[in-house]
């Protein structure tokens, strides 16, 4: 039989080439599914459990090794509330309507508490104090190491007394307290104030005992002479 032209040959090369793209060609090992459902069987990877017909893990994707039955004693793992992707699974999201209604639910709560808050009576704003503190002289020359006396009156409560001290601390000299005197119908509080050796200008503070925040001071310039 004589041998086939160029022509030919090239006709049946080109209809072996279409034969090969029209045959189906088999799929990779590890796509391949099982003709029959495996037994459960342990991920080398992540030692969970796996049944079904699946190459790899359900868990982490790793493949799986042949069939190797787990113990009898183990029950096959739910798959229940888990989504397959790309081999891989993952716990699915919590649902956007549950979110929503716990978010609903704190808001709820917080216009409640800020309802029943405004709903209260408010505190009453402190009114005022009325106490006045004055001492009598305002200001006074005293010698060195000598005494002069003061007095405080106190206004606007029933309580007259108060607290003297010197600004200055010790080195400004010291206050002796002598009692109340009434002065034209007045109760005030005496005081002695005895002057340091040291000359200058120094300060007598005297606080209401009813009313701390409340204070009148006088100054008192020592001299040597």
């Amino acid at each position: 039989m004589p041998p086939h032209s160029t022509q030919e040959q090239g006709v049946t090369g080109s209809s072996d080439a279409s034969s090969d793209l029209t045959r189906e060609k088999p799929l990779p090992p590890h796509r391949q599914a099982r003709s029959t459902v495996r037994q459960i069987r342990r991920c080398p990877r992540c030692r969970k459990l796996n049944t079904g017909t699946d190459l790899s893990c359900y868990w982490c994707g790793t493949e799986l090794p042949a069939d190797t039955p787990a113990p009898a004693n183990i029950a096959p793992p739910s798959f229940a509330g888990y989504a397959k992707t790309g081999g891989i699974r993952r716990k699915s999201r919590l649902p956007v309507l549950g979110i929503l209604v716990i978010v609903l639910l704190l808001a709820g709560a917080g216009t409640a508490v800020w309802m029943l808050r405004s709903s209260l009576p408010s505190k009453p704003a402190a009114a005022p104090s009325s106490v006045v503190v004055t001492i009598s002289p305002g200001s006074a020359q005293v010698v060195a190491g000598k005494a002069f006396d003061f007095s405080a009156t106190v206004r606007g409560t029933d309580d007259t007394q108060v607290t003297w001290t010197v600004q200055e601390g010790d080195a400004g000299g010291r206050v002796v307290t002598r009692g109340a005197k009434a002065e034209g119908g007045t109760l005030s509080s005496r005081a002695v104030y005895i002057a340091p050796r040291t000359p200058g200008t120094y300060h007598l503070l005297a606080t209401s005992k009813a009313e701390p925040r409340k204070s009148a001071s006088a100054e008192a310039t020592v001299t040597k002479r």
